[in-house]
């Protein structure tokens, strides 16, 4: 069957990766359509087919200008044009910004969508109305967590139309490297402030007397004036080894060097797709107990969970593993084995293809 993707956003995140691992078997009957620049990039880069859409904008305050609204406007007909040229089985869409333009541009064609849900839509006042008006519209709702089905709930989001599939992801396990004299503490992501990097330095500066630690921080800055707030912080003290690595190409690689990895979003985080990636390599996972991944990790057995925005917590739980590196070890080796086994990728593209197949067959 053939499928179009609509997708937007400032930048290509977990929920664009996943995404494209969802569909990568299939892309000779796939189009992404899109009026983003850098996810344009990206599936383009993982060789989709992709269709930009000149005008199409993200649902910030910036772009409800007039000049944004009237592109927005005439790419719409546009669009509607393509979707009935191309006549896809359905329509996979990620976000709310995507949802309302295949909404409207649809509108009488008797679509089907699928809503594949990465967020919390209830935190912002104007996607959470547009949440909320369009939740009739779609065929099925897939959601990566519980959590963020609960979110959906209390939109007035049918239960029954709503499933929950947890993100698995395909790693090739590298056997993992081991350097006694160093204990290697990763971040991995774009460096936006709620993502929690100021925590760790914090927590960094605490730690500053196990003299093995050596902190790979990987991934590009994406907020203005926050790379400059995080090198404040450890300014004046030389002595930590904090390498900033930027983006990288080859993050299976680095992961398997990579003893802690650590999550520390001082928001809600869905599910993140970093914890699944460091699980599968191996490592000990250290995660925000405000997101998804509470949800598969029991804490000290197959990851390790501290206090969301809180120095102490993580700092308490991150010397624990530290001191004792049979602890940190063990966790490791339970987290590999948890993914192979409850977040494989074959296991979640069969459940989400599945659920997608069914809805079809009812609607």
């Amino acid at each position: 069957m053939k499928v179009l993707i609509v997708t937007q956003g400032k930048i290509a995140s977990g929920a664009e990766k996943i995404t494209s691992l969802l569909y990568g078997e299939n892309k000779n009957k796939t189009v992404v359509l899109t009026g983003s620049k850098p996810q344009e990039k990206y599936f383009k880069k993982e060789d989709f087919k992709v269709k930009y859409m000149e005008g199409l904008v993200s649902l910030e305050r910036k772009n409800f200008r007039l000049s944004k609204l009237i592109a927005v406007i005439k790419s719409l007909p546009y669009m509607r044009k393509y979707i009935k040229e191309y006549a896809p089985s359905y329509i996979h869409v990620n976000n709310i910004p995507s949802l309302l333009y295949v909404v409207i541009s649809t509108y009488m064609l008797k679509k089907h969508i699928i809503l594949h849900v990465h967020d919390y839509y209830s935190e912002d006042r104007l996607v959470r109305i547009i949440a909320k008006l369009l939740r009739r519209q779609v065929t099925k709702v897939i959601c990566v967590s519980n959590d963020v089905a609960n979110d959906l709930v209390k939109l007035n989001y049918n239960k029954n139309k709503i499933k929950v599939i947890h993100n698995g992801i395909e790693l090739n396990q590298l056997p993992r490297k081991v350097d006694q004299d160093k204990i290697v503490i990763g971040f991995i992501g774009a460096l936006a402030e709620w993502k929690g990097l100021h925590i760790l330095f914090k927590s960094a500066i605490n730690l500053r007397e196990y003299k093995k630690l050596e902190y790979w921080i990987i991934g590009p800055f994406v907020e203005d004036g926050y790379e400059d707030k995080v090198r404040e912080i450890i300014g004046d003290y030389p002595e930590l080894k904090i390498n900033f690595l930027g983006s990288r190409t080859d993050i299976h690689n680095l992961l398997s060097s990579i003893d802690l990895l650590v999550h520390c979003s001082i928001k809600r985080d869905p599910f993140p797709t970093v914890v699944l990636e460091g699980m599968h390599a191996g490592c000990t996972v250290v995660a925000s107990d405000n997101s998804g991944a509470k949800e598969i990790i029991i804490d000290m057995r197959n990851g390790i969970l501290h206090k969301a925005g809180s120095v102490e917590s993580l700092t308490n739980k991150l010397k624990e593993v530290i001191k004792n590196d049979r602890i940190r070890a063990s966790i490791g080796k339970e987290s590999r084995e948890f993914a192979r086994e409850q977040l494989s990728f074959i296991s979640f593209r069969e459940s989400f293809f599945k659920i997608v197949q069914e809805s079809l067959e009812k609607k």
